[in-house]
């Protein structure tokens, strides 16, 4: 029966992962999962500089995923890893890890994962599995989606049909005065620079 379920699943993301249109950066080139990227935030508010890894909260591990306060920082560069074409093309409404492409002293991954704060807050850190689909990965699952003149992320993993999981867009949340990437109503519109 597990069999059929994810034969039928994997049917349905395939037929679906195939009309989506693909991602492309700020020079109008696809996204592919060979290449990394810079992530963008674009707000209204301040200057504002790309996505990087960062030690808050009096943490040292795990690492939060922020955003570059000046916007002459250059950030550190991602890669996509889709469910579905592992290689090739970035599509549109396609279940993906997210990864930062550098080293860390950390001894945990860097791909994106969710994670629950007391304070009902979910921020995106690092930590996630890459690749595995199923109950025990889906938060570290995001989707990339056109939004505006660019594009938004989100989390709402559709990998796992019996999956108990949080849909909701990825924005800006702050807290300590620190823009953090996190669970949002209100998402954040971002660009993908080739590195």
């Amino acid at each position: 029966m597990k069999i059929l379920v994810f034969f039928l699943s994997f049917l349905v993301l395939a037929s679906y992962s195939l009309g989506a249109e693909p991602v492309r950066d700020t020079d109008g080139d696809y996204l592919w999962t060979s290449s990394r990227y810079y992530i963008w935030p674009e707000v209204s508010q301040g200057p504002a500089g790309p996505l990087t890894l960062n030690p808050t909260r009096n943490q040292n591990c795990s690492l939060d995923v922020v955003q570059e306060l000046a916007n002459d920082d250059v950030g550190v560069p991602f890669a996509f890893t889709p469910v579905l074409y592992p290689k090739g093309v970035i599509r549109e409404e396609t279940d993906m890890n997210i990864k930062f492409t550098a080293e860390t002293l950390c001894n945990e991954t860097v791909v994106w994962t969710v994670k629950h704060e007391s304070n009902n807050k979910y921020f995106v850190r690092s930590g996630g599995v890459e690749g595995n689909p199923g109950p025990e990965t889906a938060r570290n699952w995001f989707k990339i989606i056109k939004y505006m003149d660019g594009y938004k992320l989100l989390h709402c993993p559709s990998v796992c049909i019996k999956c108990e999981a949080i849909c909701r867009d990825v924005g800006i949340v702050k807290d300590d005065y620190t823009p953090y990437l996190g669970l949002s109503e209100f998402p954040v519109k971002v660009v993908f620079k080739r590195a």
